[in-house]
């Protein structure tokens, strides 16, 4: 029986992390070797009865810290696809009602019905480590626009910003690029009626250019930290047409989320404010296009 193309892919992805692994182990190997013989030529041996480090135990050490990143490496590309699953299921069938209840769980249905005739669930964002070409292939498969004329790609000023202060320092920032990729499908708040939602992807540094599932320094102990914690994901909500931003914010706050933030965009054209659920975490991004309303983003700043 051949193996589909699913398997096929997969493999290739797996094949070019191996080999990326084998590379780094030579290259480590090497730079091992080099330290012994450097601490030999200086006399830096802490016991000189202790026999110097053989060629094969070097090699073991670097076989085994390269194969702790070969692991981590492949769990970023299946933790990536099982997440993305659960994204695609709450973009395919879940009404804007429906993640609403999801997000502010307590909260008084009436007001939630409410809320869901001003806002539209549009979108999910989420982080992925896994390089952006095996993630496309995958939406493809999800019947996702994957040509590069359909898929809307720029940088990301807020999200490179709060991973630099989270995981490097204050004021740093973790380049983070935005692809938009959208899916056409039956609208579920309007039955036998068209909509389109999208999948928002946050690339950090280079995963969005190379082939191979990055390991920088930073990825090494917080990657999996930041994919677990999902604290970059969200909800994203339109205001409908006809209704304000400003007065959805209200309605948000009445329900006791908090303000986490929110700028604007010039090449949308839109503003921007985020919420943050204080007794869960989870987190929703309000977007009004058509105007930008710095005012209304300094009163909410305020409030993180």
């Amino acid at each position: 029986m051949k193996p589909d193309l699913r398997t096929i892919k997969e493999t290739a992805a797996c094949t070019r992390v191996a080999e990326q692994a084998r590379l780094q182990k030579r290259q480590l190997f090497r730079e091992l070797v080099l330290q012994e013989q450097e601490k030999e030529k200086n006399g830096h041996n802490e016991n000189t009865n202790r026999h110097s480090k053989t060629s094969n135990e070097i090699y073991q050490e670097a076989a085994k810290r390269t194969y702790v990143e070969l692991w981590k490496a492949r769990s970023f590309v299946a933790t990536d696809k099982q997440r993305l699953g659960l994204v695609m299921e709450s973009i395919q069938k879940d009404s804007t009602a429906d993640v609403l209840r999801n997000a502010i769980d307590g909260s008084d249905d009436a007001q939630l019905q409410k809320l869901a005739r001003k806002v539209r669930f549009d979108h999910v964002g989420i982080v992925v480590m896994t390089p952006d070409k095996f993630v496309k292939l995958w939406l493809k498969e999800q019947h996702f626009q994957t040509d590069e004329k359909d898929i809307f790609t720029f940088n990301s000023t807020i999200v490179s910003k709060r991973l630099g202060s989270r995981y490097i320092e204050p004021e740093k920032q973790i380049k983070t690029v935005i692809k938009r990729v959208n899916r056409i499908m039956e609208d579920p708040d309007f039955p036998g009626q068209e909509t389109k939602r999208q999948v928002e992807l946050f690339f950090p540094e280079d995963a969005a250019k190379t082939e191979q599932v990055s390991t920088k320094s930073w990825r090494k102990s917080q990657a999996l930290e930041e994919i677990h914690e999902e604290k970059e994901s969200h909800i994203g909500l339109v205001v409908r047409d006809g209704h304000s931003i400003v007065e959805a914010r209200v309605n948000f706050l009445e329900l006791r989320l908090k303000a986490d933030g929110g700028g604007t965009n010039d090449k949308e054209n839109s503003t921007t404010i985020y919420f943050i659920n204080p007794q869960t975490g989870k987190r929703l991004e309000l977007i009004k296009y058509g105007e930008q309303d710095e005012d209304l983003v300094k009163l909410h700043m305020q409030g993180s």
